[in-house]
């Protein structure tokens, strides 16, 4: 039986260096993105879609 010893806190060292800081992920998250041709926050963003009529 196989069994997992690493956590999110304990990646390789390559690994933890390719993560992005948690300041990055907090400035991405505030970032507004284009969808439907209107700028939303994350907390805009429609959480399920639309019937697309089709």
């Amino acid at each position: 039986m196989a069994v997992a010893t690493d956590s999110y806190d304990s990646p390789p060292a390559a690994e933890r260096a390719a993560l992005p800081s948690d300041l990055d992920v907090v400035a991405a998250l505030a970032s507004p993105v284009e969808v439907g041709g209107r700028q939303l926050n994350v907390t805009e963003l429609p959480t399920s879609r639309e019937p697309s009529g089709e």
